[in-house]
């Protein structure tokens, strides 16, 4: 059972190019949706809020719905905040390190390798006396 759950999970390395376009479009996703919210909140209030309430003998103020819709982002970019992004980060730092060319990793390796010779010199000069 691990062999198959390691080959469902292996990765498979389809260059940057796929990575640069997700990201492009991830990025721009939240100014198209602020675009979005903009013109759906006044639809959304006009053709089925103030109708509904209105029914119900209940009169709700658009800027009731604008302050309530800005809180309830305040609230949400909160827990994005507080919660999501350490995960999301903590995940991409382990992608990073394990996948692809990393910088730092060979940064390390040739501060290692220095830190080694260093050491043998050391031992070198402590061994002659």
């Amino acid at each position: 059972m691990p062999n198959l759950v390691n080959i469902i999970l292996k990765q498979h390395d389809v260059g940057i190019w796929w990575g640069a376009l997700k990201n492009t479009i991830s990025e721009s996703s939240f100014i198209i949706t602020v675009f979005n919210m903009i013109m759906l909140i006044p639809t959304f209030y006009v053709t089925a809020l103030a109708p509904w309430a209105l029914q119900n003998g209940i009169e709700i103020p658009f800027w009731i719905v604008i302050v309530s819709v800005i809180v309830a982002g305040v609230l949400v970019l909160l827990v994005q905040y507080k919660v999501f992004t350490p995960s999301s980060f903590a995940f991409w730092a382990k992608q990073f390190w394990e996948h692809g060319d990393n910088p730092i990793i060979k940064k390390m390796e040739e501060q290692d390798n220095r830190l080694d010779k260093m050491e043998k010199m050391i031992e070198e000069l402590v061994n002659r006396k």
